[in-house]
């Protein structure tokens, strides 16, 4: 399991209460800009996509809030119990559900539905570190076909350089210097299996046309220019890439 930089930040942060005094972090499912109702077409049905945001995802919040209550990961944001639980093997299950709510809210975040294709920059990126576009989506097949069990492929940046990495479990690229996220795909069963049974090659396949390359684009360009990629969702959603 790697463990790279923190990349969008805060999903929920302490608020003050009416006499200054702060009240406990509630973390919760993220706003997207596209209706999760509707799919992510071509790669998750209505359903398939409704379950995953609404049960999946919503059920790793629900306890992960459960598992902070009363404890001082209460008071801090999602990706700060991230990196202080991942050293401290007797709260493995805050970690994993927090690392899980950080891992889907990237995976809704790098979709969207009838994405299109990467910007003529972005090509240019892919072509350096990859070969080209079709190079990069052979390799990252090929990441996906070598998860054993449940994971998830990232796309990084490593000191400038573009890597594609794998994770397991609830593994994600938080907490080493130098390495930022820009994509992931999912590979846990549930992400799949519903739309497409086992047939994981034809999941992998619709997910390239789902991809929100601006959002990849904005992510690799932030961090390109020296920005710290601790940014909002709704940052990096609004903004877009920047004009070059």
């Amino acid at each position: 399991m790697f463990t790279p930089t923190s990349f969008f930040g805060r999903l929920s942060k302490p608020v003050a209460g009416p006499h200054s005094v702060a009240k406990r972090s509630v973390h919760r499912l993220p706003y997207l800009h596209y209706k999760i109702e509707e799919g992510i077409r071509p790669v998750f049905s209505k359903k398939a996509a409704t379950y995953h945001y609404k049960h999946i995802h919503g059920g790793h919040l629900k306890r992960l809030n459960l598992l902070i209550e009363a404890t001082p990961s209460e008071m801090k944001a999602l990706e700060e119990i991230i990196l202080v639980n991942r050293v401290n093997s007797d709260d493995a299950a805050v970690f994993n559900q927090a690392a899980s709510c950080y891992n889907h809210t990237f995976m809704w975040l790098s979709m969207i539905p009838d994405g299109r294709p990467p910007s003529e920059w972005m090509m240019a990126q892919l072509q350096t570190n990859f070969g080209g576009f079709d190079n990069f989506k052979d390799q990252w097949k090929n990441h996906c076909r070598a998860i054993f069990g449940q994971g998830w492929v990232w796309l990084i940046d490593n000191d400038g350089h573009l890597e594609i990495a794998t994770a397991f479990n609830a593994g994600n690229p938080l907490g080493r210097r130098g390495i930022n996220p820009l994509l992931l795909t999912d590979m846990w069963e549930h992400a799949y299996l519903m739309d497409y049974g086992n047939d994981v090659e034809q999941y992998v396949e619709n997910w390239f046309h789902a991809v929100n390359w601006e959002f990849v684009e904005t992510m690799l360009r932030k961090v390109e220019t020296g920005t710290h990629v601790s940014i909002s969702p709704e940052e990096v959603i609004q903004t877009g890439p920047t004009e070059q």
